[in-house]
């Protein structure tokens, strides 16, 4: 997924927690799954969704997202060059990954109710 349309201090805090992810532990990786999304395709999503074709969404897409104007990216990891479930990844790798984006001033998903575990945002 292209980090194309996001804003740049999300994009700078992403690639500074990839970078300490990759440096610290051989064969992790970050991804982008999802980032900028126009308002229509939110909407398709969202459609989608309740539909009850689900694959690949982790939560029901909201109407209105953080995603449409840039604000807002999904991560997943890449282990060994594969990419893992989110459901797969222990909670204390979440929230590693999660403390990295927040000291440079990213909302993490992973502490609302209910979490978004794989949302950051500005």
């Amino acid at each position: 997924m292209s980090l194309r349309g996001v804003r740049s201090t999300l994009v700078k805090a992403f690639r500074v927690a990839r970078a300490h992810v990759k440096k610290n532990y051989p064969g992790v990786d970050l991804r982008v799954t999802s980032g900028y999304r126009s308002p229509a395709y939110q909407r398709q999503l969202r459609a989608r969704w309740d539909r009850g074709n689900r694959g690949g969404l982790v939560y029901r897409p909201a109407l209105v997202s953080r995603h449409s104007t840039g604000r807002a990216i999904d991560i997943g990891f890449v282990i060994r060059g594969r990419p893992v479930p989110v459901a797969s990844i222990p909670a204390i790798s979440w929230a590693y990954v999660g403390a990295l984006m927040e000291r440079q001033g990213v909302t993490w998903g992973g502490r609302w109710s209910p979490p978004d575990l794989p949302h950051f945002e500005v």
